[in-house]
């Protein structure tokens, strides 16, 4: 038998995967993030949310997508229309009919508009 974690906690509506530490569920219709032994860490107050990659999860809040640190606090305001996980310090999103790669700040690095 494998040595996944079970959630034995039944209220969960939806759940990510378990990511640097931390799982996304989404209660009540709202997302959040829970430790291994299923404590909130980041209370669920999100539409929704990605998987901790590099430190950070993008999170969404009113049809717009932003990161968050382990602490639920926004290092990236939300502002995109689509995101990526982080991987090698870079995340792909999209916004107002352009896409690029941004940094862990927000600095856009890269952009090209779709035609």
């Amino acid at each position: 038998m494998g040595g996944g974690l079970v959630i034995s906690r039944g209220f969960f509506d939806g759940a990510g995967r378990f990511a640097e530490g931390l799982l996304s569920v989404k209660v009540d219709g709202r997302w959040g993030f829970v430790n291994k032994t299923e404590e909130f860490v980041i209370t669920p107050v999100f539409d929704g949310a990605q998987d901790f990659s590099e430190g950070l999860a993008a999170v969404k809040v009113n049809n717009k997508w932003g990161y968050i640190d382990r602490t639920g606090r926004f290092v990236i305001a939300p502002q995109f229309d689509n995101v990526s996980p982080f991987i090698g310090a870079l995340a792909r999103i999209s916004a107002e009919r352009s896409w690029g790669y941004i940094d862990k700040h927000g600095k856009l690095i890269w952009k090209s508009n779709i035609t």
